[in-house]
């Protein structure tokens, strides 16, 4: 019996490395998707390949993808969100705000601006929740539930994306916020508002007051 017990014992065990290893391999394929994703609009709106009606054409498209997907009308659809979105989110929710957010910011702010915010989105977010995720031990002071770890290198990792676009007062100062922000559930009403939406324009009042 003792035999069996350790045989289960190590089945489960196994099984919980697996499903860790699936884990961590999903968030890596997210934030490096969430990163690449961010960095090939401010490309694509920097080198004005891409303006801002054309911009909002595809964020449209991808809104009539993303519901068609809801209707379960394309497995492609299927595949993708299973391999990019968490399996606790609605499918494309993510991916949706993100368009929204990067558009609304392109849309009302100075170009440069913009595109700081922008990359504090896709580079300072992507990399906050992965080293919280799984290499956090530090509880942070405003939520216990976020990691000190993954907050610092959010801000490193922002910082250093916006110097590219905005000087190094309103860069640093807009990463420090935001990614402070970013440990609070953000709600209006009542109903939560995904940080894919709000970070870069939180991030782009930031830096069009410092600037």
């Amino acid at each position: 019996s003792n035999k069996i017990v350790m045989i289960i014992m190590s089945s489960e065990i196994t099984m919980k490395k697996k499903e860790d290893k699936e884990r961590k391999a999903l968030e890596a394929r997210r934030q490096l998707f969430h990163a690449i994703t961010g960095i090939l609009i401010v490309l694509l709106l920097y080198l004005e390949i891409m303006p801002i009606w054309l911009f909002f054409i595809i964020m449209i498209t991808g809104i009539m993808i993303y519901n068609a997907w809801e209707k379960e009308a394309n497995p492609i659809f299927a595949w993708f969100f299973n391999h990019f979105e968490r399996k606790n989110e609605r499918e494309g929710t993510g991916a949706l705000w993100y368009a929204i957010g990067c558009f609304i910011t392109a849309l009302i702010f100075e170009k440069n601006t913009a595109l700081a915010a922008i990359l504090i989105l896709a580079l300072g977010d992507s990399v906050s929740h992965w080293v919280g995720r799984f290499y956090g031990k530090i509880s942070h002071p405003l939520n216990k539930k976020k990691n000190v770890e993954g907050t610092i290198a959010g801000i490193i990792a922002a910082f250093a994306a916006a110097v590219f676009f905005v000087s190094n007062l309103p860069a640093f100062i807009a990463s420090v916020v935001v990614m402070n922000l970013e440990v609070f559930d953000v709600k209006m009403f009542g109903t939560r508002i995904d940080d894919n939406l709000w970070i870069p324009i939180v991030a782009g009042i930031v830096i069009t007051l410092l600037v």
